[in-house]
């Protein structure tokens, strides 16, 4: 009897041993996945950060580019020189031009 429960504690024995072989086996191998997929979730996290803030700097751009386009307009350059400047047209028929050869 006590020799039976022996031999089936080294059967039980045997087959513990390589199950801990298998399990240790799973986890060598679900460590390096694990960490790769939290690198893959960080990196997909800072696509997003950076494509949210390409949206906003476009967005920007497209306004600061409205606003040199008003800023730089002839009508307001020419309101400018004359109130502000005090300048006054070129009469044409006064100024007199020069050749250059």
């Amino acid at each position: 009897m006590i020799k039976d429960l022996v031999l089936d504690l080294k059967s039980d024995y045997k087959i513990i041993k390589k199950q801990i072989k298998y399990l240790l086996l799973i986890v060598l191998i679900a460590i390096p996945l694990i960490i790769y997929n939290n690198d893959f979730l960080k990196l997909e996290e800072d696509i997003t950060k950076l494509s949210s803030e390409k949206s906003y700097l476009q967005t920007k751009n497209i306004k600061l580019k409205e606003k040199i386009s008003i800023l730089s307009s002839p009508k307001r350059i020419s309101y400018i020189a004359k109130k502000k400047l005090k300048m006054k047209k070129v009469d044409l028929s006064k100024v007199k031009f020069l050749d250059s050869k």
